[in-house]
């Protein structure tokens, strides 16, 4: 029976995957959560939602839906390594860019009471693999996801 794999192996290693974080994907949940204590100490922001995904298309994701005021914030976080050649700004490039704003139309149309005022932010986390969080940039209201 060498070569043959149980039942049980063969579910661990189907389902067992899908349990495991990358490092890649525990370091943006990180970000995510230093970037929403971040927004709801600092800029007074009230967080409704972390990873929003649409219930019929899961590649459509918000990383974080948040409310200030009578504004409804959605924002995109990006961690990065300090010294990164790319800030996490510049690194959402035109592919992503229309996946948010696809992720946003789908949240919308999806919302009981529909916002009457909609921005986009954009977080970015700067760590260091050593020394932790180093510093937070917040871009307010941005024009990136516009069109």
């Amino acid at each position: 029976m060498e070569g043959k794999m149980s039942l049980y192996d063969l579910f661990k290693l189907l389902i067992g995957n899908r349990k495991r974080k990358t490092v890649r994907r525990r370091r943006g949940d990180w970000g995510e959560k230093k970037a929403a204590d971040y927004l709801r100490v600092q800029k007074n922001y009230r967080v409704l939602c972390r990873n929003w995904e649409n219930p019929q298309n899961r590649r459509e994701e918000i990383d974080l839906v948040c409310r200030k005021g009578e504004v409804t914030v959605f924002v995109e976080v990006r961690t990065r390594r300090r010294g990164s050649l790319i800030g996490g700004y510049a690194s959402i490039g035109p592919g992503k860019r229309k996946s948010l704003r696809r992720a946003g139309r789908s949240y919308l149309h999806l919302c009981r009471n529909r916002p009457q005022h909609v921005q986009w932010d954009v977080v970015e986390v700067e760590y260091d693999p050593d020394a932790g969080l180093i510093d937070i940039h917040h871009y307010e209201n941005i024009p990136l996801f516009s069109g």
